[in-house]
This record gives structure tokens, sequence and C-alpha cells, in this order.
């Protein structure tokens, strides 16, 4: 799992290379009207991926199905607010406990999430700190190489 946001909330918070490469390499397979307004909202990662267009071929537009009306209906209440409220704090409190207990995943990375009524995801500080770390190095490999070059020209 990467990222679940809702139409709340589109911008990503973590404004850095990682997360600009997530949305460049985005591919929506429905919904095409709200993954222009997502794209719209984190319009930031162009400072780090400049030369980036979107290129969609066909997307089709999320169907509206009666179910899915049914239970927003159901839900669309204080009631349902409380629901979801509960539900949420049982999840996070659950991540949390998984957190403190160092698990960890399949890959053998710290299980660790930030979750709010808006969005749920990795902990941004264990799931890219490696892509980070690696990212910056490759970044101040190619300075120093760069600097020693101008260096023996002049």
């Amino acid at each position: 799992m990467i990222y679940y946001i809702d139409e709340e909330a589109l911008q990503i918070k973590e404004k850095n290379i990682y997360t600009a490469t997530e949305i460049a390499t985005l591919l929506p397979l429905r919904g095409i009207g709200i993954f222009d307004e997502f794209f719209k909202s984190n319009l930031w990662s162009k400072s780090f991926l400049p030369n980036h267009s979107l290129r969609i071929s066909y997307v089709q537009e999320a169907k509206n199905l009666i179910i899915k009306k049914a239970v927003e209906f159901i839900f669309r209440n204080p009631l349902g607010n409380l629901l979801d409220h509960l539900l949420m704090k049982i999840s996070v409190y659950r991540w949390n406990q998984k957190t403190r207990q160092d698990k960890l995943n399949k890959q053998g990375i710290a299980i660790s999430m930030d979750a709010s009524r808006h969005y749920a995801k990795p902990n941004p500080a264990a799931f890219q700190k490696k892509f980070m770390e690696t990212y910056e190095k490759k970044i101040f490999n190619l300075f120093c190489r760069y600097e020693s070059r101008v260096k023996t020209v002049f």
C-alpha cells in the first residue's frame, strides 16, 4: 500500500522527489475527473519533475452505482460519522501497537502507518527513508564529480 486518500484531502503532505515520482507514475483506471483534481492539487510535483507531462490515453469516468449511493445515504449522518470516527480510532490504535512492537512486513521493513480521517499511508519516516538516503547520496556524488571537473578546467 502506498496511499489511500479521499476527495476531501487530495494534496499529498510530503513534498519530495519520492512522492513526486509516485504522482507522476500514477495510472488511473477510473474517475478521470477526480484524478485531474488530484493532479492539480499536487502541482508542486512539477518542481521536482519539470519535464513530466500527464499522458492518459483513455480512462473511464467512475460509475455512480446504486449500491454506492445507498450506502453513502445510510452513512451520511451523525451516526455514520460516529461509526467512521470509531473505526478510524480502532485502526490507528492497532497500527500504533504494531509500530511500538517493531513488527516487520514480508520485506523486513518496520510496519508503521500515519492515518487520519482523510488519508492512510505508510509512515514516511520508515517507508521513504532508504529511497531518500540513496537519492541524496547520488545527488551529492554528482555534485562532487561536477565540482572536481570544474576545478580541473580552471
